[in-house]
């Protein structure tokens, strides 16, 4: 749902939103297991890195560039 498996990658569990078991069980995975928590954590630093303000400003360039050179 929306753009949360992009943006979260494998940083998250996705879970069907409108599913409260979905969600239930994905909370007592991440509490109840201390590897997949610091897991989720160490990727979710890593997943941060690749959203940076240059980054987004070099991609809003280009989709510039493209829309005045179509």
């Amino acid at each position: 749902v929306s753009s949360m498996p992009e943006v979260a990658g494998d940083a998250a569990l996705m879970v069907d939103p409108y599913d409260v078991d979905a969600i239930t069980d994905a909370l007592q995975r991440i509490i109840g297991d201390d590897d997949l928590r610091q897991s989720l954590i160490e990727r979710g630093y890593e997943r941060v890195k690749q959203f940076t303000w240059a980054g987004t400003a070099q991609q809003l360039r280009q989709i510039y560039h493209d829309i005045l050179n179509e």
